[in-house]
């Protein structure tokens, strides 16, 4: 904002409800970053990318599904092979591959998530009404904490307003999560 010289430093500290112009440079100026000295910044970025490479070279084993089976798994893990670790860790870092945990399991869709996909599931498991997301792989090991989700949207279900915002989303990720459920139960 302040480098397009469009909004003036009283105006930004106005919108931003600071005290002082002083607290809207200093944020502005990332100053509120941490700072990692760059050998300790290249060693989490190694480890990083060096656990995603372990995690992708976990999607091959039969603890994770597609809900479209094993065939688009095996389309989605095709730069992914148990042999070499190493291979992995350079596909991750130059994004190649992608992986994120979900509640239901995980993610490989390279670049962000429209659907939000981390904190609502309702997208990947195909719970808005359409097929669930290509790109979703279920864990078989998170099939407690998704029995735990399950009880835990039916309870804020029951107190969410009819007809309400809260209530479509509540169902929607009611009716994923029950989805990801079903597609682990088929195995």
């Amino acid at each position: 904002m302040q480098a397009s010289g469009l909004v003036s430093d009283f105006s930004l500290q106005y919108q931003l409800k600071h005290d002082t112009v002083a607290s809207s440079l200093y944020y502005g100026q990332g100053y509120s970053h941490l700072v990692l000295n760059r050998s300790a910044k290249a060693e989490y970025i190694h480890t990083m990318y060096k656990m995603m490479g372990r995690e992708l070279a976990m999607l091959l084993s039969d603890r994770f599904q597609s809900p479209y089976g094993d065939e688009r798994k095996q389309s989605i893990l095709k730069l992914v092979s148990e042999s070499d670790e190493r291979k992995l860790f350079v596909a991750a870092r130059e994004g190649r591959v992608a992986w994120r945990r979900t509640l239901l399991g995980g993610c490989t869709k390279s670049g962000p998530c429209e659907y939000g996909g981390i904190d609502n599931v309702a997208r990947c498991g195909g719970g808005d009404g359409k097929a669930p997301c290509t790109d979703a792989l279920f864990d078989q090991t998170r099939v407690p904490q998704m029995q735990k989700l399950r009880q835990t949207l039916s309870m804020q279900l029951d107190k969410a307003e009819l007809a309400s915002p809260l209530r479509s989303s509540l169902q929607a990720q009611l009716r994923a999560t029950e989805n990801a459920l079903n597609v682990l139960k088929r195995k």
